[in-house]
């Protein structure tokens, strides 16, 4: 996939529950190939710049989110926990996870070649 690049404003900005941010970016009105081509950036994970467009010629500050600090392990666990919380919160989190968990194991077995 080809990444892309344009214009835009940040107009809004929102903490959420996790720590994370919600940004909301608006664009310049787009002709139609280049609707699909941001719409089908949606919900990948990306590298995001934003540069002002006066800016001089300083590099931008790198931030680190959560794929840069957190292990996939710590990512894994992290996800199953929202997961059980919007499931109801199903018996406890320590039983959940550890189901969910064998679920994951068992579609990697399920790949494996045969030994």
């Amino acid at each position: 996939m080809t990444g892309i690049q344009f214009n835009g404003i940040l107009t809004r900005i929102g903490t959420r529950s996790d720590g994370s941010l919600g940004l909301t970016v608006e664009t310049a009105e787009l002709i139609p190939e280049d609707k699909l081509s941001v719409l089908g950036m949606q919900n990948i994970p990306c590298q995001v710049t934003f540069i002002p467009n006066d800016a001089d010629a300083t590099p931008p500050k790198p931030i680190k989110g959560e794929f840069e600090t957190k292990t996939i392990s710590a990512r894994i666990r992290a996800a199953i926990f929202v997961f059980w919380r919007q499931a109801g919160e199903p018996g406890t989190f320590e039983s959940f996870y550890h189901s969910e968990g064998e679920k994951i194991l068992n579609g990697i077995k399920a790949k494996l070649k045969p030994v």
